[in-house]
């Protein structure tokens, strides 16, 4: 009897753990979804700049507010600056779970290119299901809203490396919602800039001298096949003193990059 109640308890909290988990999920695309109906209902004819990329988004860039008002000062326009990140995310999947893009008009649209190359490492349901459970014990807050400026902490990778990260290439059949819909895009006026964030000089070196660059050219060749768009190759030598574990910046490289992407934006800025 005794075992029974126990086995009856462990499954009444992974069903609880499970729905809290889905319920974490729909939230946060929910709240993703609020964040870009807000921002560019609240735009005011003001250009919106659409940053779209990984989690170096949010380790290689300032906050919005500091990325506008830097492009403001460079070109005298006021703008909208938005960053949409996801950890290890597809553009095919953003696409797919956010359908507001789909009513959106942005006036420039940056891509971080590394979503040409590598799919991220997947976040099995059982990775998610235990984090859910601390979570739930730690009595943290299970609703996070959607946070463009998210500064997290990364830990040291210890016996990860990059590679661990990723989980293969990306192929041009992940790009065929993100074509149709910046081809869309595209005939609003809305301009393209595909932007190498930078990583670790002796692992950039490794990435670019790679087989996968054949890959990574064929995808572009395919974007560029319905878009035009401007690709920035820049190599910046940053050595690990400017990484977290030799991908996310920190502070100290992400004002250099952020100069940069500003910089390239307000060159965009002169064409529209």
């Amino acid at each position: 009897m005794y075992g029974f109640f126990l086995l009856f308890a462990a499954i009444c909290l992974s069903t609880c753990i499970f729905f809290v988990e889905r319920s974490n999920r729909l939230y946060k695309k929910a709240s993703t979804e609020n964040f870009i109906r807000k921002e560019f209902g609240t735009a005011n004819g003001k250009p919106v700049i659409l940053i779209i990329g990984t989690s170096l988004v949010i380790s290689g860039l300032t906050s919005c507010d500091s990325l506008a008002a830097s492009i403001q000062e460079t070109t005298g326009r006021d703008v909208t600056v938005m960053k949409l990140w996801k950890p290890s995310g597809l553009l095919s999947s953003m696409i797919t779970e956010l359908p507001s893009l789909q009513q959106v008009k942005p006036s420039i649209v940056v891509v971080e290119s590394n979503m040409l190359f590598y799919r991220g490492a997947p976040n099995p349901f059982l990775t998610r299901y235990l984090q859910t459970f601390r979570d739930m014990l730690t009595f943290a807050d299970l609703h996070e809203p959607y946070q463009p400026d998210l500064r997290p902490v990364f830990p040291p990778l210890g016996n990860l490396t990059v590679e661990d990260m990723r989980d293969g290439l990306v192929d041009s059949t992940d790009l065929v919602s993100f074509r149709e819909l910046a081809n869309r895009w595209q005939s609003y006026g809305t301009r393209f800039l595909l932007v190498n964030f930078p990583i670790e000089v002796s692992t950039e070196l490794k990435k670019w001298n790679s087989p996968d660059t054949a890959a990574f050219n064929r995808n572009l060749d395919y974007l560029k096949q319905k878009i035009s768009l401007e690709y920035n190759f820049t190599h910046f030598n940053m050595d690990s003193s400017y990484f977290y574990d030799n991908a996310h910046l920190v502070p100290k490289g992400n004002k250099i990059f952020s100069a940069l992407i500003c910089g390239l934006v307000a060159l965009q800025m002169k064409k529209l």
